[in-house]
């Protein structure tokens, strides 16, 4: 599934990127999720609560920042290593 979106924010372009670089603001930002970890240089693995109607799944995602535009932008790629039901990855 791809999805895109745009976002202007009503602050100048280097605290905006500032934010975008700061994990506890990037945390804050990404719904559910309840921690996230710097592992390599633009690469982050973090944990998600994800409500499924009644109950609530949990997953690891994994985050890279690319196609790197300091201070313009970045794309932002999430996935998800968690193992489903019965063992089958999610891709």
């Amino acid at each position: 599934m791809r999805l895109s979106e745009s976002h202007p924010l009503p602050l100048p372009l280097v605290d905006a990127w500032a934010a975008l670089n700061d994990l506890v603001v990037l945390q804050h930002a990404l719904p559910g999720c309840t921690s996230l970890l710097e592992i390599a240089t633009d690469e982050f693995v973090g944990e998600m609560a994800i409500p499924l109607g009644l109950m609530t799944s949990h997953a690891t995602i994994h985050v890279h920042r690319r196609d790197i535009d300091a201070p313009r932008g970045c794309t932002l790629h999430f996935e998800t290593r968690t193992p489903a039901a019965g063992g089958v990855a999610i891709p």
